[in-house]
């Protein structure tokens, strides 16, 4: 449910789904990714007590990126 309301903006979670998706990745699949992602950085934060840092959460996708 979280992923796809995550998935009707322009943000960093719909670009990870489009990039599955030009890949070939059905539509399920990305979206069982992005849900991934999100339950991933939820786990992180509560983990390391810290405030939302989007330059540390999203850190791993600029890396692969490039």
């Amino acid at each position: 449910m979280a992923a796809k309301s995550a998935l009707t903006g322009e943000n960093e979670f719909r670009q990870l789904y489009d990039e599955l998706q030009e890949k070939g990745t059905n539509d399920r699949a990305a979206r069982n990714a992005v849900s991934r992602k999100i339950a991933a950085i939820a786990l992180s934060l509560l983990k390391h007590k810290s405030p939302d840092d989007k330059a540390r959460v999203l850190s791993r996708d600029k890396e692969e990126a490039v």
